[in-house]
């Protein structure tokens, strides 16, 4: 059904069997199912969400939906699903699927989406390093340099490349893929005579933040030409 949501024309009547199949769970709430079709880098995907009505909200009129999202649904995304799963490598799993959970969340209802979606379990990238650790030797906890990347990378796979997670260096935390940290391409820890240094590599960088009057980003220093010397930061 996924398949058919992903490239068959008759989408109207997929997405009320995709409806009918969350009314027959046992978890089954009022809200909006919200499905989307769309292309990513080339690829056609479909993401599906579920959201809740804003609390003692009238349910709103089918043909005026889509006016009033905004006064009905609650703004706070729980769960949220990919369709088909697109590895960093660009492969395509039409067996597999990426699934949102926000930090925090029950990992109980995940489990009901597959269930909901006829879909075989597949493990987030997250869940996979969580298993790692619970052994008693593995590569991460145990590479003492940075030069020791390029085996680990090589022994785990793209899954686990893609677990999230935080660096902290003098009070400051920056969220990161690990696979990004262990490939030592565009991103890379460093130690100098001042301390220890996260160095993002790349395209010229781009400054902005979330307006929440105007509901978008907007860049800030986008006029910066002449940038410090790396040279000059880590000697």
């Amino acid at each position: 059904m996924l398949a058919q949501t992903v490239e068959g024309d008759n989408i109207k009547e997929n997405l009320k069997t995709l409806a009918s199949w969350y009314l027959q769970t046992d978890y089954a709430q009022s809200g909006l199912l919200l499905v989307t079709r769309f292309h990513s880098h080339g690829d056609q995907q479909v993401g599906i969400i579920k959201a809740p009505f804003v609390d003692d909200i009238y349910e709103p009129d089918d043909e005026d939906i889509l006016n009033e999202l905004n006064e009905v649904i609650k703004g706070d995304l729980k769960k949220g699903i990919l369709y088909p799963r697109i590895t960093p490598d660009g492969e395509c799993r039409w067996d597999e699927v990426c699934l949102y959970q926000k930090q925090g969340s029950s990992s109980r209802y995940p489990k009901h989406w597959f269930q909901y979606l006829h879909l075989k379990p597949n493990p987030t990238s997250e869940e996979i390093l969580s298993e790692m650790f619970e052994e008693e030797e593995n590569e991460l906890s145990e590479a003492e340099s940075t030069e020791e990347f390029d085996e680990i990378v090589d022994n785990i796979d793209d899954i686990t490349e893609e677990a999230e997670v935080s660096i902290k260096i003098g009070g400051r935390e920056v969220k990161i893929e690990i696979g990004e940290i262990l490939r030592r391409d565009r991103v890379h820890l460093v130690e100098s005579e001042e301390g220890y240094h996260l160095v993002i590599s790349g395209d010229e960088p781009t400054i902005r933040f979330y307006d929440n009057r105007r509901g978008e980003y907007r860049e800030v220093l986008k006029g910066i030409e002449s940038f410090d010397s790396i040279d000059d930061i880590i000697s």
